[in-house]
Parts: C-alpha cells; structure tokens; sequence
C-alpha cells in the first residue's frame, strides 16, 4: 500500500479494508499508521541484514554484488507477494519464496 499510495495515502481505513478486517480490530494491534510503519522496519531491516550477511560470505565481490542486486530484485517483486496479503496469520504462508518467484516470473 505504502508502494502504491505513499504515505499519505496510506491510512488505517485503508488497511484494514485490504486487510478484510474492522478498523477496531486494527486498533487492538496498531494505534495509527506511524505504529504500522514502525512494525515494518524490523522486519525491512532484518532481510537486509540478511542479505548483506550473505553477500559478505561470497568469494568475491562481483559474486556479492550479484547476489546483492538478486536481493534487490526479489524485494522488489515480493512487493507484489505481500499487497496480496492480507494482515491474517492465515494469509502469511502464500507468501513464501516460491509463490513470490512464479508472481516475478509472470510479471516478466
């Protein structure tokens, strides 16, 4: 949402429609957008993280860029994977690796 409405367009109403759920039960687990916005930072910053982790073990530094440029693109395209998401616990696990690799492949 953030990627296609911006951040001024992205509010709780809006969330909680995608969501599929009422804008009370958001409330129970996010008091505003800043509080959603803060919950996806962790998250943001543990994969790149990650993914720098990982470059830094490559034996060199075209294989780490190579690897760091596939990260960006696989982020880029899961973009896609986690608007289809919803917030629902339910809904997370059709967010894997592989769904996001086919929905990236059928963009090409």
């Amino acid at each position: 949402m953030l990627q296609t409405r911006g951040f001024e367009g992205f509010n709780t109403n809006a969330v909680a429609e995608r969501a599929g759920v009422t804008i009370g039960s958001l409330y129970q687990y996010f008091s505003g957008k800043d509080a959603l916005t803060v919950a996806l930072i962790p998250r943001e910053a543990k994969r790149f993280h990650d993914d720098a982790a990982i470059a830094l073990s490559k034996r060199s530094g075209k294989a780490a860029l190579e690897y760091l440029i596939g990260a960006s693109v696989r982020q880029r395209c899961s973009v896609r994977c986690l608007r289809a998401c919803s917030m629902s616990r339910k809904a997370v696990p059709t967010c894997s690796a592989k769904s996001i690799h086919r929905r990236c492949k059928r963009s090409r």
